[in-house]
This record gives structure tokens, C-alpha cells and sequence, in this order.
């Protein structure tokens, strides 16, 4: 009777544990990454803001920057992603943008990787096109001029830019 307990209890724990272990874990949404001050919250019906596409076929030299305006209608942060063509001998392909407002002032990325600006790093592992993170800003409503800057010698050529709505303040 005792072998018989012991049995069943390890074959019902047994049962139990391939269970659990089988079920498909709940969707996670990332979070995005903005300062321990910033309260965010997230966008969903009834505002729902489409992302911005600019297309792009230009090269960002060092001391020659690249300027773009984006006009919005929801004042708010917005995720920037810039698709560029690394190639491991263009040199050093470094970059990063501020952001000049329609009322006057300039604005790094709120989620900085240096000083006040988020520095997208050359990378040596990417060959070809590469859509890469370059930064959370906060854009006023209205015209906003984002400046590409790039640092170190060699030049990246610039494909593309997707922004996209994240939140309010």
C-alpha cells in the first residue's frame, strides 16, 4: 500500500509538472526605455498616431550635417530608427541626432548613451543594410528639424527613417 502511495503521489507530481511546463507563456510587451522621471503612458484607441517613413539615399559626412523635418500633430516621444549600409571598410560610421523644436530649443535623445545625445556606435559585425535603435526624443507639435551628425573619419550612407509614437509625458 506504501509503494503504492508513493507511486501515484510522484506520478500525479510527475503529470503535474508536464503540464505546466507545456503551456505556452503569456505575451510579454516590451517596455520602452525612457528616464526614471518620465511617467509613460502608452497609446491606444481612441489615438492612434501612424508612424512616420522617410526614405533616404544620402551620405553623412563628418562635419557636413544632414537635416530633415517632421512635421507632427500629437506632441509626445517618438522611437527613432535609422536604416543605414554599414561596410566594414567605410570607416567609422558613429552617429547621432538632435533635435531642434518649433519653439527654439534643441533636444537631445531622452534615453542618452552620452552626455545628453544617444550615440549610435559604429559596428563592424553588420555588413549591408541595418535598421538600428538611434533614440527616444520628445517632439513638440508641429515642425521639428532632426539633425543627423556624424562622428570619425570614413562617411555612412543613410537609407531610411522610421519613426514611430511611443507616448505622452
Amino acid at each position: 500500500m506504501r509503494t503504492f502511495l508513493v507511486t501515484s503521489t510522484l506520478v500525479f507530481f510527475l503529470v503535474f509538472f508536464i503540464m505546466a511546463c507545456s503551456r505556452a507563456p503569456a505575451p510579454v510587451e516590451p517596455v520602452p526605455s525612457l528616464p526614471p522621471d518620465t511617467v509613460f503612458v502608452p497609446t491606444s484607441s481612441p489615438l492612434d498616431v501612424e508612424p512616420i517613413s522617410i526614405p533616404l539615399d544620402t551620405l553623412l559626412e563628418e562635419g557636413v550635417p544632414l537635416s530633415l523635418e517632421i512635421n507632427v500633430g500629437v506632441e509626445g516621444y517618438y522611437r527613432f530608427f535609422v536604416t543605414s549600409y554599414y561596410h566594414s571598410l567605410a570607416g567609422d560610421e558613429t552617429f547621432f541626432i538632435e533635435i531642434h523644436r518649433p519653439d527654439g530649443s534643441v533636444r537631445g535623445a531622452t534615453d542618452p548613451t552620452f552626455g545628453n545625445y544617444r550615440v549610435v556606435a559604429d559596428s563592424s559585425v553588420y555588413e549591408g543594410p541595418v535598421e538600428r535603435a538611434a533614440g527616444i526624443f520628445q517632439l513638440l507639435k508641429g515642425k521639428n528639424i532632426v539633425k543627423f551628425f556624424k562622428k570619425g573619419a570614413g562617411a555612412l550612407y543613410l537609407r531610411g527613417l522610421w519613426v514611430e509614437f511611443v507616448g505622452f509625458q
